[in-house]
């Protein structure tokens, strides 16, 4: 047993073969219990017992919210509660309802239903063949079906048919009788009808009372004109479709429709669309319904009078009289009497007909229509004040609170106020002044192309189908016809609606920048010269000016001509056509994700294929942009540019001087051209395009390595750190924005440059003007005697191997050894010429260089007063910082920091290869890193080793050494004396003491013998001859005897090991 509760919503629920408990909740619920017994509960809404599934008769009787008991081939099943209506199965049913509005559908069989009391309703829309149902109230009437008698119905009041040929009749109540599919008669009898034909041409007569055809289901245009007891034809989309007679009410579908009403009092309700109301005589009902609806007057020789109110009724007086009732209506038309028409808060259109009508449009944006007028109309708008128009030189009409006006077939003269206002002139040769105001000229009528460029307060002439026709002045916007029209404004914001066809905004007359994305029939911006300025909507083409355009396409088929100028066109989807014009122009297939096919032609037409499919043609295009698909572009024999884009692209530049382009990279591109030969293009190290025959590149926005061949290059780096080696050929380097590199490492003979920020600097190679180089900021020379000079920038230069002469100028520059093996030697000396030692022997001269990188050997780096960067890189590097605040790093291998310059005291703790802090006389000073040993100066400094193996030299001075985690060495290399004795704060295990034979000249070989150490408590001299290192074990302090006699020298002090530890000659080192 299942119990199965429905949703808020319109449920369907169905059952198992169990006896089930099916609750619909609320919303409008078909519930059907299968097998079982069953207890099936609607809940509120309108909801559904479906027994169609049953062969046996079932037999119910309706009893609303109490049960009603369902029994099955006379057997008790069900149980219903809250249920308006049945269907039943294919046996011999027996169906009443209660007093709800119930809908009772029999199904098959030869079955029994009584509506019961309610509003009730029998339902044969399941039949497929013709059905003949006579309503007879309380009496039971026989229903046919196919010819056969088969049901008995009572109690009814509505009957609707099937797919068949039906027949349904009413009976004196009111009655709704739908025919649905078919050719079906429906024929009301007494009461008030309504009657729903359905599809299929069908015949309806609505008999006595107030009937209404209801033709809401129609999507085409319906019209009709009523004609009392005679018959009336329906036309649908301007076909004959229906009958009907003695009907007096009508409701149109969704479409525009004509409704047209006779002698009666008729209600005509238009429901959707813009539909056209006209009542004829009688006191008439004009209920436009939803959006733009007209009441027709036209017919009256009486003047009306009629005040609009929006969706309450308005009374309509003709003569004098009350008569008519409008709701919902936005348009009137007037008769040939002197009518007096008044507008509501909606956007009203009046036509006031013959007679001198006065027209008022209230609030809103309103129209006055002369469109019936043959004679030439002059009226200039005033606002809120009377204006009299005028019909060939007579004047007729009064006008106020009118803002737009439709012209007729003379030669009008129009003129707005100071309002937004709309002309159609219509017909005629007509002048057009829209006054004050952002004004529209409306060609919509027109069926022929527009062509108009407008002119401000100047005359622009219109011509409609190459034939001069209107003059307008002080008009901002246009709306196109059907034609393929060409519209151009006037340089202020105006808006071009092309209308039908397929319409061109004009920009050639333009010397600023044209920018646009057309957006089909929604708004799109013209941005001119950078600043927003046109709006188009139903523009399909754009003419480009005269500067470098950028249009975007829709995805209708376009006409993008770029004008003059370097212009960027993107055609979007479409079958587009794409003419660059005259410039260097490009085609932008960024947006397109299957694979561009597209070969160049110059000024002939070529077919750009996408996924295979012919989709653009393109003609005087230059440059082309890929998508994200595997693109095939070439070029032709112009000076093209191509980019692939996102995808594995094969790009071919054909003839001419052609670049490919790789500005839209994020990561590091990798490209060495060759010629006609295929190369691979790397990106972010993966192998991505293959290109052929170019000449040039543009790299993109990291770190790219470009590199030419024999012919002459462009090579741009753009963003990023680039690397450029021009090869061969007179080539053109241009490093572009960030820290960019000529590499000339291949060159054997001598370069010579002075390098020259973003200006053109000649590289003269072996004498002879070779490369052009700007933007670039460093220089890799090669095997010859090179002469680099820098400019403002920081500037990098290696000279490689060579006689070299390095200039790094202004600016904070420096010279690079790193690919240098053997020892190094640099001693920076500001704008002073310094020889560079490579192996022992003199290599380099330079000057005005803050900056030296070692190479793989032992390097000497020594600075000037100036803030320098010494890295040693790979070896033992010694690194001395001179004045200045300066970095050093001394890379790999086991380096030193020297303050042997420096007489204050010197203070640093060493952090590995993170930075740390010099301190001279208490001042910050230098940063270092990766440095192992330090050499301190003439002051007392307090050294700090990290967890390396440290060597720290405190120099002259009483210094304080602490060598940290690690096996550290503690040097002693200066002069002994009183002012020089260092203390040794953390002397361990593993740890040496350094004793440096210039100083402790009766020492020799490389170690201590047990006979010249004595190490005792309170030791402070030598107590043999042999003796030289005196321990007192007590204090900690180390002495030296230079000559081992208590008669001799006093042993001298050198050193105090705060720890005390216990000494052997292990621990020392002769150095």
């Amino acid at each position: 047993m299942a119990v199965i509760t429905g949703t808020s919503g319109n449920n369907t629920l169905i059952g198992t073969d169990q006896d089930d408990t099916i609750i619909g909740a609320a919303g409008d619920d078909l519930l059907q219990g299968l097998g079982g017994a069953d207890i099936i509960d609607g809940g509120s809404g309108v909801d559904t017992a479906d027994y169609r599934e049953k062969t046996a008769g079932i037999t119910v009787t309706l009893n609303g919210l109490n049960d009603a008991v369902v029994t099955v081939g006379g057997v008790a099943e069900d149980i219903l509660r809250k249920i308006e209506n049945v269907y039943g199965g294919s046996g011999a049913d027996t169906i009443t309802g209660d007093a709800q509005n119930n809908l009772i559908r029999g199904g098959g069989g030869s079955d029994v239903l009584d509506g019961g009391a309610g509003n009730d309703t029998v339902d044969y829309t399941d039949k497929t063949t013709s059905v003949v149902v006579t309503l007879g109230g309380a009496t039971p009437t026989t229903v046919f079906v196919n010819g056969q008698a088969e049901d008995t119905i009572s109690n009814f009041e509505n009957a609707y048919g099937g797919s068949g040929d039906d027949t349904l009749t009413g009976s004196g109540q009111n009655n709704v009788l739908r025919g649905e599919a078919g050719n079906d008669t429906l024929a009301g009898g007494g009461g008030d009808d309504s009657l729903f034909g359905g599809a299929g041409n069908d015949t309806a007569d609505g008999g006595a009372g107030v009937d209404t055809f209801d033709l809401r289901e129609k999507t085409d245009a319906v019209v009709i004109t009523l004609n009392g007891a005679n018959n009336s034809t329906v036309f649908v989309d301007g076909v004959a479709e229906d009958t009907i007679r003695n009907v007096e009410n009508i409701v149109g579908g969704s479409a525009g429709d004509t409704l047209t009403g006779d002698a009666a009092a008729n209600k005509l309700s238009g429901a959707r669309g813009n539909d056209w109301l006209m009542g004829g005589n009688g006191a008439d009902i004009l209920d436009g319904g939803e959006d733009i609806d007209t009441a027709d007057y036209s017919d009256k020789t009486a003047a009306i009078a009629v005040t609009l109110n929006g969706s309450n009724l308005a009374t309509v007086t003709i003569g004098g009289v009350a008569e008519d009732s409008l709701a919902k209506i936005e348009n009137v038309v007037g008769g040939s009497g002197g009518d007096q028409i008044t507008g509501d808060a909606a956007a009203n259109t009046f036509r006031g007909g013959s007679g001198a009508d006065t027209l008022d449009g209230g609030d809103g944006s309103d129209t006055a229509d002369f469109s019936d007028k043959t004679q030439a109309v002059l009226l200039a708008l005033n606002g809120a004040v009377n204006a009299d128009a005028t019909i060939g030189g007579t004047v007729e009409d009064t006008v106020r609170n009118i803002e737009n006006i439709i012209g007729g077939s003379g030669n009008d003269q129009l003129t707005g106020d100071a309002a937004a206002n709309t002309f159609r002139g219509g017909l005629g040769a007509d002048a057009l002044d829209g006054g004050g105001g952002i004004d529209t000229a409306d060609y919509s009528d027109k069926t022929a192309s527009v062509v108009v460029r407008l002119a401000g307060a100047s005359a622009a002439t219109v011509s409609v189908g190459g034939v001069a026709e209107d003059t307008l002045r002080n008009i901002e916007n246009i709306i196109g016809g059907e034609g393929n029209d060409i519209l151009a404004g006037d340089g202020f914001a105006n808006v071009l609606d092309g209308g039908g066809g397929s319409d061109t905004a004009d920009y050639s007359a333009s010397t600023k920048q044209v920018a646009v994305s057309l957006n089909g029939a929604n708004s799109a911006t013209v941005f001119v010269g950078g600043v927003a300025e046109d709006t188009l909507r139903n523009v399909e083409n754009v003419t480009g000016g005269a500067v470098s355009d950028v249009i975007t396409g829709d995805a209708q088929a376009n006409i993008l001509i770029g004008g003059a100028g370097g212009d960027l066109l993107k055609g979007g989807g479409g079958l587009d056509v794409i003419d660059g014009g005259i410039g260097s122009d490009t085609i932008d297939f960024s947006d397109k994700t299957a694979a561009v096919v597209l070969a160049l032609a110059g000024a002939v037409d070529a077919i750009a294929t996408v996924g295979g499919v012919a989709e653009d043609t393109v003609r005087n295009v230059e440059n082309i942009f890929g998508g994200t698909g595997a693109d095939l572009l070439t070029g032709d024999g112009a000076s093209n540019t191509l980019r692939g884009g996102g995808g594995a692209d094969t790009l071919d530049g054909g003839a001419g001087v052609d670049t490919a382009d790789y500005r839209d990279k994020t990561t590091s591109v990798v490209l060495a051209l060759d010629g006609a030969n295929a190369v691979t293009v790397k990106v972010n190290g993966v192998n991505e395009d293959t290109i052929r025959n170019f000449e040039n590149i543009s790299g993109g926005a990291a770190g790219d390595t470009l590199t030419g061949d024999s012919l002459a290059n462009v090579l741009l780096g753009n963003d990023g750190g680039d690397t450029l080696k021009g090869g061969l050929g007179n080539d053109v380097l241009d490093g572009g924005i960030g820290i960019d590199t000529a590499d000339y490492l291949e060159k054997t003979d001598a370069i010579s440059v002075t390098l020259n920020g973003a200006v053109n600097a000649s590289v003269f190679v072996g004498g002879t003007a070779e490369d052009i180089v700007r933007g670039v900021e460093n220089i890799l020379a090669g095997s010859g005697a090179d002469t680099l000079v820098g400019d403002s920038a920081s500037n990098l230069f290696r000279g490689a191997v060579g006689a070299d002469f390095i200039d790094g100028g202004a600016g904070v520059d420096t010279a690079d050894y790193r690919e240098k093996t053997l020892s190094v030697r640099v001693l920076l000396d500001g704008g002073n010429d310094s020889f560079v030692f490579v192996g022992g022997t003199v290599e380099d001269t330079i000057c005005n260089i803050e900056n030296a990188f070692g190479g793989k050997g032992n390097d000497t780096l020594t600075g000037d007063d100036l803030a320098n960067r010494l890295d040693g890189n790979d070896g033992k590097d010694l690194l001395m910082g001179g004045g200045g605040a300066d970095t050093l790093d001394g890379g790999a291998g086991g380096d030193t920091a020297s303050y042997r310059d420096k007489s204050a005291s010197v203070s640093v703790t060493l952090n590995g290869a993170t930075y740390a802090t010099v301190t001279v006389g208490g001042v910050a000073e230098d940063t270092i890193r990766n440095v192992e040993n330090v050499w301190g100066g003439t002051g007392n400094d307090t050294l700090n080793g990290d967890a390396n193996a440290n060597l720290l030299s405190g120099g002259g001075g009483s210094d304080a050494l602490f060598g940290g985690a690690g096996a550290d060495t503690f040097q002693f290399d200066f002069a002994l004396g009183p002012s020089n004795i260092d203390t040794v704060a953390d002397f361990a295990t593993g740890d040496k003491l350094a004793l440096s034979r210039s100083v402790f000249t009766a020492l020799s070989g490389s170690s201590l013998s047990s006979a010249q150490f004595y190490a005792e408590a309170g030791a402070t001299e030598a107590q043999d001859a042999n003796q030289r290192i005196i321990y007192d074990t007590t204090t900690g302090a180390l002495y030296y005897d230079a000559d081992g006699s208590l008669s001799g020298a006093a042993a001298v002090q050198f050193a105090a090991l705060s720890a005390r530890p216990g000494l052997t000659t292990g621990d020392f080192l002769i150095v």
